[in-house]
């Protein structure tokens, strides 16, 4: 289909769109065209174009609801792209309405053949500073994308569930816990296990030991997800207690989300459907203690882009 041209500047040697600028050349056209068909094939040809420039290897694979750029043989592009749809599946049987956002254009991701290629296109949408090493990572600028790190096949797929959950519930602004909590249950399309009995009774105590030494401020606020000491804590602690939550039922757990929001960490929301606060969650697995989502003193670094870590 015609679409306005994309305008390119160069970033760390490969080709990035100005989206801004394209946007605007989008709404300056007439009200009846299809936003979705043209936003696709924008992001179609950016795919390609970014894709000549990474290496002959790269090939653009496409389903029914995904783009994906991935130097991958076809049978493991086509893998994800599978991966990709039965998460949209799960997703929906798990949120329910809330998976509202409306998409506008595939949902689009890079599959990098190695690990040096992944974080130099990265690291042009961090802030300077030290980074825990990841798995994937959901870019929310310009066009929304994900970007996987080069691995094992198994692992790419969980990075890639995680990193599209991500992108779905980006939007509702929920805090950063109860976000990763929710990709970790969606990994389960991938990965069946046992949330609720996933932690074992030393895993359990070395949880309790790091956050009785360091406080609950900078989990609540989502800085923790973010700082590398804290980025493995964190992420098993969400998962400890979003399943925890569910635990008491899912009806309830879906209206505590729809609920929730970042700037209390979800706390007026849990003391509406369950009638305690996020910190009765936390006592429940850690013991007793000040569990209260107070703001951290302690971990400073800006948050970057949501990511899988390693």
């Amino acid at each position: 289909m015609d679409i306005p041209e994309i305008p390119y500047q160069e970033s760390f040697g490969l080709p990035q769109p100005d989206w801004e600028q394209f946007r605007g050349r989008v709404e300056a056209l007439p009200g009846d065209v299809d936003l979705n068909a043209l936003w696709t094939e924008a992001a179609r040809r950016w795919l390609l174009e970014l894709g000549r420039n990474l290496g002959r290897e790269y090939c653009l694979e496409e389903s029914e609801s995904f783009l994906l750029l991935s130097a991958r043989e076809k049978r493991l592009r086509r893998q994800l792209l599978d991966t990709g749809e039965r998460t949209l599946g799960c997703l929906h049987e798990l949120l329910g309405e809330l998976e509202d956002t409306q998409v506008v254009g595939k949902f689009a991701c890079i599959a990098f053949r190695s690990r040096d290629s992944y974080y130099s296109y990265i690291s042009h949408f961090y802030s300077e500073g030290r980074w825990g090493a990841s798995g994937g990572v959901f870019v929310p600028q310009g066009y929304q994308h994900f970007a996987l790190n080069h691995g094992d096949p198994w692992f790419q797929e969980i990075a890639f569930v995680h990193e599209l959950t991500h992108e779905i519930v980006n939007e509702r602004g929920l805090p950063l816990w109860v976000e990763e909590g929710i990709t970790q249950l969606a990994e389960t399309s991938v990965s069946p296990r046992d949330l609720l009995h996933d932690v074992d009774r030393r895993e359990a105590e070395l949880q309790r030991s790091f956050w009785r030494r360091r406080g609950l401020g900078g989990f609540w606020s989502g800085e923790s997800f973010f700082v590398p000491r804290s980025m493995d804590p964190s992420y098993t602690l969400a998962r400890i207690l979003i399943s925890s939550m569910i635990g008491r039922g899912r009806e309830k757990y879906v209206e505590f989300v729809k609920a929730a929001k970042r700037e209390d960490a979800g706390d007026a929301a849990s003391r509406s459907v369950y009638g305690w606060g996020v910190e009765e969650w936390a006592r429940q697995f850690l013991g007793e203690g000040d569990w209260s989502p107070r703001p951290s003193e302690d971990e400073k670094e800006p948050p970057g882009p949501a990511a899988t870590t390693d």
